[in-house]
């Protein structure tokens, strides 16, 4: 997935996933991520937020951490794959998409509710982490970055977390119950 999206195989990618997010916190992630001493690579999503891209504009890779910013794209599955890392909200179907490929992820600004209860499912199970403070997502994955025993546990607990044949599973329920 790195080559099919021109992402780099020989350093981690952190991919942010921004587009429920406010634009003010996103920048400061973004901006702090820049000054990272520890070589990667961020790709910023900014999805239906229309006017995300437009407040990062001014920002550019920094020396040790490149930067990509997509606007909406059809290959979320695939950027997935391709992550070390996903940081997000914690809505419903990013959830379980980030799970059902056994990627780590730093959850932020969860919406009270399901989006809480996933944040606190997620970083109980150990396949995530949840930060309140955009100022900490920066030492956050720099930690992770450098500490890759830790990272490999929350991939195999989102690995274990992960439902990635669900909707087949469901699609056999109903059709069972349609045949009886």
């Amino acid at each position: 997935m790195r080559s099919r999206h021109g992402l780099p195989l020989e350093v981690p990618v952190i991919t942010l996933f921004g587009g429920g997010l406010q634009n003010k916190r996103v920048r400061l992630i973004v901006s702090k991520l820049l000054e990272s001493h520890t070589p990667s690579s961020l790709v910023v999503v900014a999805g239906r937020n229309e006017t995300l891209l437009e407040y990062l504009a001014d920002l550019t890779s920094g020396s040790h951490m490149k930067l990509r910013k997509l606007s909406t794209i059809n290959y979320v599955d695939d950027l997935v794959v391709a992550s070390d890392l996903i940081i997000t909200k914690a809505g419903g179907l990013i959830t379980s998409e980030v799970l059902a490929r056994g990627t780590p992820m730093i959850i932020i600004d969860p919406f009270p509710g399901q989006e809480e209860w996933n944040a606190d499912a997620i970083s109980a199970m150990g396949a995530g982490i949840q930060i309140r403070l955009p100022g900490m997502v920066p030492p956050a994955v720099t930690h992770l970055l450098n500490h890759p025993d830790q990272l490999a546990f929350m991939r195999q607990q989102s690995e274990k977390m992960g439902q990635p044949h669900a909707a087949f599973e469901i699609a056999k329920t109903i059709l069972g119950k349609l045949q009886s």
